[in-house]
């Protein structure tokens, strides 16, 4: 599967017009949203290369704020 376009009809609804901007793990579009008749921001989430490194990084996170023990004196 290749990656959206502008021009593209999303959902059969949002049309996208121009890419906005992008990241490790997405993709933003302006778009037109064709039932609302008004312009939106459709962020679209990367391939399995951008969703493993999201999972990597998560995992990281995850690790650095474990709880520790917790007591309870009451």
């Amino acid at each position: 599967m290749s990656a959206p376009r502008p021009g593209e009809l999303l959902a059969g609804r949002y049309l996208l017009l121009s890419r906005l901007g992008e990241g490790a793990t997405s993709v933003v579009f302006q778009a037109r949203d064709r039932w609302e008749d008004r312009e939106v921001a459709v962020k679209l989430l990367g391939g399995d290369d951008a969703i493993d490194a999201a999972r990597r990084e998560l995992g990281v996170a995850r690790d650095a704020h474990a709880p520790g023990p917790v007591s309870y004196t009451h």
